[in-house]
């Protein structure tokens, strides 16, 4: 095995992979026995397959090529150590490949949280309802996989100071604490799925390898909006301005990203607008949040016009983002802040592990039955049909049955 072989195995049975890192040109230029990606974690594993189909290289076990045991070895390397081979490897593995690598401010925690959209954790901690506690975690991000792959854990707090993971198995009371981050086990994301930020300019182009890539490299670089093109990979930085969301408009194969959303179910709302044009049905609401949500329930409705004085809550078409007008006192927006882009596939239903269902009068379309899936922490997966929206567990598994849709809350997180 060659030096530079020997580097891209540490690497990988490191866990410290992140294609974001790696510019796309360099990657086709590794022989394929070294590029093959390797992955220990199902976060990474979506990472690595990401690249692979891209880059048209295999995807493999961590064990296929290097002569290494994984927990062994990287239980002998200190935390230290693995974050300064961060650093250096890609510099090493680049250095006779004849590629220039892009430079850019990243640390050990930023190689964890690529595949989290937004940093939504609060500097609190909370004090109940405790159902297990890890110790030596080095990140939070990690606390927060934790989490995710827990069926029972609903929240988690991180102690950054003792380094502590504490799950929790349901939200309760919080107390501000610096060295503390709370978190809900999912966070919304900041991400509208094809839509597009229009009329703007960029203010940075650069090529990422996911879109989370693309949002952890505006974080770095400060910038307010982002747009991500899955297919030629471009990641669009736009300017500061304000009303930014009344230029959001849809658009097949792009993804518009906010930076930093504390407000995750409203992000992307446009405050005193409003959509003319064709109306699908006009209803009372009672904020544009709940306008929202009655607009992700009814089939047809691309965006949503709330008026807040009458409370009206009307649904439009897709053309009606072509008519867009100022109006005091209104919002208009997509349905969905906040929900991730769906991972679904035709013709499927979830078995197994059922939690709950919802009949087809009171759930109506499958970005619904998301929705409802997302907001249960034991739900990683549901299926949207005739009979309905069925939420199931972590176990459960697909069959074929016509007429449905199968979807996975962990897909686009």
């Amino acid at each position: 095995m060659e030096i530079k072989d020997f580097f891209m195995c540490i690497f990988l049975h490191l866990d410290l992979f992140r294609p974001s890192l790696f510019p796309l040109s360099s990657l086709r230029k590794f022989p394929r026995n070294v590029i093959s990606l390797f992955a220990t974690s199902s976060a990474h594993r979506r990472d690595a397959a990401t690249s692979a189909a891209v880059c048209g290289v295999r995807f493999e076990s961590p064990v296929a090529l290097c002569p290494l045991s994984f927990s062994p070895f990287s239980n002998m390397v200190s935390k230290r150590v693995q974050t300064a081979l961060a650093v250096l490897l890609p510099g090493l593995l680049l250095a006779k490949s004849g590629v220039q690598r892009v430079d850019a401010q990243v640390d050990a925690e930023d190689l964890l949280r690529l595949n989290i959209p937004n940093d939504c954790p609060v500097q609190q901690e909370q004090t109940n309802f405790q159902m297990a506690e890890f110790t030596g975690v080095p990140f939070n991000a990690t606390c927060q996989r934790y989490c995710a792959e827990h069926p029972e854990c609903a929240a988690f707090t991180y102690h950054a100071d003792s380094r502590r993971c504490v799950l929790h198995s349901r939200t309760g009371n919080l107390a501000e604490k610096a060295t503390a981050r709370f978190s809900r086990k999912r966070c919304p994301t900041c991400l509208l799925d094809n839509f597009n930020v229009a009329d703007t300019e960029d203010d940075y182009l650069v090529i990422a390898m996911t879109v989370q890539g693309c949002a952890s490299e505006c974080r770095t670089r400060g910038c307010n909006f982002y747009v991500y093109d899955k297919e030629s990979k471009k990641c669009h930085f736009k300017r500061h301005r304000d009303g930014i969301q009344s230029a959001i408009r849809p658009q097949q194969g792009l993804q518009v990203g906010f930076h930093n959303c504390r407000n995750t179910d409203s992000w992307c709302f446009a405050p005193n607008h409003t959509l003319q044009g064709e109306t699908l049905k006009t209803t009372t609401a009672s904020g544009p949040l709940h306008c929202s949500e009655i607009c992700l329930n009814h089939a047809g409705c691309a965006a949503f016009s709330f008026d807040v004085g009458s409370k009206a809550c009307h649904l439009k078409p897709a053309s009606a983002f072509d008519h867009v007008a100022p109006q005091n006192g209104s919002f208009f927006g997509p349905p969905g802040c906040g929900l991730p882009p769906a991972c679904e596939t035709q013709g499927k239903r979830r078995a197994g592990d059922f939690l709950m269902s919802f009949s087809p009068n009171s759930i109506k379309t499958n970005k619904g039955c998301q929705r409802r899936c997302q907001e249960n922490h034991r739900c990683f997966h549901y299926s949207f049909g005739p009979e309905g929206c069925f939420l199931h567990g972590l176990n459960s598994v697909a069959e074929d049955v016509e007429g449905y849709i199968s979807g996975d809350t962990n897909c686009g997180i």
